[in-house]
């Protein structure tokens, strides 16, 4: 079972604060976001961290959207990705629906480690019945678009293998466990749902958090 830790502010990704909490000194950069983030999202419970993804200089806004109706047992999020135009214009570069009760539930981070440009981390065990893939997806941004790169395995059940395609799966998995203890060892958590009972073991339900405070002033959901 992989171990978590708790997760830390890591250098080249900053975090927003205000409400009450230590605020960095606005930069325009800054300004900017703020000022979209009441223009848009005013009505809206989010969260956001600063990070510059594609590496030019100029941070990329992650925002987390909570879009839950008036059922708390109904989450319905989304992660957008914004970039600043010249001009200062925002242009939104990625986005992600996350819902809870659905099969295709994953758990998102934002990976930076000293000297390495951010990354946006997918990881998503879809098991069905026994058996699918287990995917680990390395979400990249460049100055014009973004793309993923992605690892997995296929996971099986005792009831749908044994002997030799056992033993395979059993190695694959250990890998690919250990691949993604490393990388989430050196990320933030943002978006975290549903039980997985095949690499980690863990069953958890998070959504933004402590980690990523309240900014803005925005409202957010507790």
């Amino acid at each position: 079972m992989i171990k978590r830790t708790a997760a830390v502010i890591l250098a080249g990704a900053f975090l927003l604060m205000g409400c009450g909490g230590r605020q960095e000194d606005k930069t325009e950069t800054y300004a900017i976001y703020e000022e979209f983030v009441w223009e848009n999202f005013a009505e809206n419970p989010t969260r956001q961290i600063l990070a510059d993804l594609d590496g030019d200089g100029t941070a990329e806004m992650i925002l987390l959207a909570d879009q839950t109706a008036d059922d708390p047992n109904n989450f319905q999020g989304t992660l957008k990705v914004f970039g600043i135009l010249p001009g200062g214009h925002v242009k939104e570069r990625y986005s992600t629906d996350i819902a809870e009760n659905t099969a295709g539930w994953r758990w998102m981070y934002l990976y930076r480690r000293e000297g390495e440009t951010p990354v946006i981390l997918e990881y998503s065990p879809q098991i069905s019945a026994g058996m699918g893939p287990v995917i680990l997806r390395f979400i990249r941004f460049s100055k014009e678009e973004w793309s993923y790169e992605e690892i997995d395995f296929f996971f099986w059940d005792s009831f749908h293998a044994s002997g030799r395609e056992r033993e395979q799966m059993e190695q694959k998995k250990e890998k690919f466990a250990g691949t993604l203890e490393e990388y989430t060892r050196w990320a933030l958590p943002l978006v975290i749902f549903g039980q997985d009972m095949v690499v980690t073991g863990d069953s958890s339900a998070y959504f933004g958090g402590l980690e990523i405070p309240h900014v803005f002033c925005v409202s957010t959901r507790e």
